[in-house]
C-alpha cells in the first residue's frame, strides 16, 4: 500500500460535488513474525460520491513501534484519522465529514479504555463528535480489512 499522496487527495476532493461524503477512520493491528514489538497502522479516506453513489477508497499502512498501552494504541489510531482530516479540510470544505472510530461504546469491550479522550480529541481538533464501533466503517470494516490483507 502506497502512501496516501495529500495533495492528489485534496484535488479529489475539491473537484466533487458538495453531496459528496468523506469518511476518515484508523485501525491498528499487531505485527507478526519479522515484525513482532510493533503495530501495523492503516488509516483510510473513503470518498462516497455524490453521497448516494459509488466510493473511492484510499488508504495507507504506517509501521510503528508496540508501547505495550492499548489506550496509547487506541489514541493513535484517532490522532492519526484527525490529523488526516485535518490536513484535508481546506478542500474538504462544506462538505459532509466523518471520523471513524475503533473504539467500542460498551465498558465490557477494552477498547472503552480510550473513549472518552478519543471523542474529546476529535471534537477538540475538528468541531465534531466521532462516529464509533458498531457504525464506524471506515475503521473497524475498511481499515480493518487492510491491517489483515
Amino acid at each position: 500500500m502506497k502512501p496516501i499522496d495529500i495533495e492528489e487527495l485534496k484535488k479529489v476532493i475539491s473537484e466533487s460535488s458538495k453531496e459528496t461524503r468523506i469518511m476518515i477512520g484508523c485501525d491498528s493491528q499487531k505485527g507478526r513474525k519479522k515484525y513482532r514489538g510493533t503495530f501495523q497502522y492503516v488509516r483510510v479516506v473513503i470518498i462516497h460520491i455524490d453521497g448516494k453513489h459509488g466510493c473511492q477508497v484510499y488508504g495507507e499502512s504506517v509501521r510503528q513501534r508496540d508501547f505495550g498501552n492499548l489506550k496509547q494504541r487506541m489514541l493513535n489510531e484517532v490522532y492519526m484519522a484527525t490529523d488526516l482530516a485535518y490536513n484535508l479540510m481546506e478542500a474538504i470544505g462544506d462538505r459532509h465529514l466523518e471520523i471513524h472510530v475503533d473504539i467500542n461504546t460498551s465498558p465490557n469491550h477494552k477498547s472503552n479504555v480510550a473513549m472518552k479522550e478519543a471523542v474529546g480529541f476529535v471534537k477538540g481538533m475538528l468541531g465534531i463528535d466521532p462516529i464509533l464501533k458498531p457504525k464506524s466503517i471506515a475503521a473497524s470494516c475498511c481499515a480493518d480489512h487492510y491491517c489483515k490483507g
